[in-house]
């Protein structure tokens, strides 16, 4: 399942927030406004060098607790370095908050300049992964919401961002959650998975979400093929 695109909403998003710009030694990005259907915005063109390194900042969950969150976190990572588009290099709670006095820091909220200068000497970091969970329902029927962007350090521009919501209660998330699981299952397992665990396995939906929402950023011309 390719999440929708909203297109007048990307339009906005394209005018609104599509680059980070210093204010008073703050960066800063428009934050999107409330949208009807998910998007992704999409890659914007970019001269720079593809990125190579990006810095992974912990997941903002708002009202969720960390430790809930804890498999979320793996399962985006895992799939991510999957993908293999560039070094993830995932920030803890604590680096973060060495750095800038805040152990999360959310895709919408200003960030400090010195954060991401602070990303790049200490880590060799060309951009950096904001990733917000927005719904998170880890019991039946499982549903979780990613809002992410990725900024390159170097230019300042959100290269690519996302805002989905997988809900398996809608019989085609739940169909396409399936094929996911039946496409990454282990076939060395005592007994055969129809692709139906993943309904019931918070960590398991997880990968697949994650899957899905950084589907795009695999035709981003500013990450490393």
């Amino acid at each position: 399942m390719k999440p929708l695109v909203c297109l007048a909403l990307v339009a906005t998003l394209l005018q609104g927030c599509a680059s980070v710009r210093n204010v008073r030694g703050k960066v800063t990005a428009t934050p999107p406004p409330p949208h009807a259907a998910n998007f992704f915005l999409p890659p914007l063109p970019d001269k720079s060098l593809p990125m190579r390194r990006v810095a992974m900042l912990p997941l903002s969950g708002g009202r969720f607790p960390a430790e809930a969150l804890r498999e979320v976190t793996e399962a985006i990572q895992g799939e991510l370095s999957r993908k293999t588009l560039f070094e993830v290099v995932p920030v803890s709670g604590a680096d973060l908050e060495a750095i800038c006095g805040q152990r999360q820091l959310s895709s919408v909220e200003h960030i400090p300049a010195d954060v991401l200068h602070a990303l790049h000497e200490r880590l060799g970091a060309e951009g950096v992964l904001f990733t917000d969970i927005t719904n998170f329902r880890p019991y039946r029927p499982i549903a979780i919401g990613v809002r992410a962007k990725l900024v390159d350090i170097g230019s300042g521009a959100i290269s690519w961002a996302c805002d989905v919501v997988f809900d398996s209660g809608q019989p085609a998330v739940a169909e396409n959650a399936r094929k996911f699981q039946r496409k990454f299952s282990d076939p060395n397992r005592k007994l055969a998975d129809d692709g139906g665990s993943v309904l019931i396995s918070p960590a398991r939906f997880a990968k697949f979400a994650a899957s899905e929402a950084f589907s795009s950023l695999d035709s981003s011309p500013s990450v490393m093929h």
